[in-house]
């Protein structure tokens, strides 16, 4: 267990963490280390709910993935049905953290996705073969 320090350095604009137990560097958009004791070491990603886009009344975004409770289920977003924000085909409503709270599946949850926001041109400097969407 540790936390995290700005580190005043910057790579690709990105800004760089340090370990305050170890003096470790983390890269925030690489999601490892990249200096000191534990380099290539991944940290444990806890959920977080990202507010500012997403839903068009409450303003947020999560990601979840699709195979982590039936590989062929078809979703959809439910709109003004706070804390209900997700069905499926199989009649499973999912709240925010992916919990499934109504449905044959209730009491699943499905897994969030590794992912943050970032500009294009900062997500292009890591991942120069991710395919970038737009609306």
């Amino acid at each position: 267990v540790t936390t995290f320090g700005v580190s005043g350095m910057l790579y690709h604009e990105n800004q760089m963490l340090y370990d305050r137990n170890t003096g470790s560097v983390w890269s925030q958009t690489r999601m490892e280390c990249v200096h000191g004791t534990y380099i290539g070491e991944k940290p444990k990603i806890l959920f977080t709910l990202k507010t500012r886009s997403g839903s068009k009344k409450l303003d947020f975004t999560v990601a979840f993935l699709k195979n982590s409770v039936d590989f062929d289920s078809v979703f959809s977003s439910v709109q003004n049905d706070f804390p209900v924000i997700l069905k499926d085909n199989r009649g499973n409503r999912f709240d925010v953290f992916g919990e499934t709270i109504e449905g044959p599946s209730r009491g699943k949850r499905l897994e969030p996705a590794l992912s943050f926001t970032a500009k294009d041109w900062a997500w292009e400097a890591f991942y120069p073969d991710a395919n970038i969407f737009s609306e």
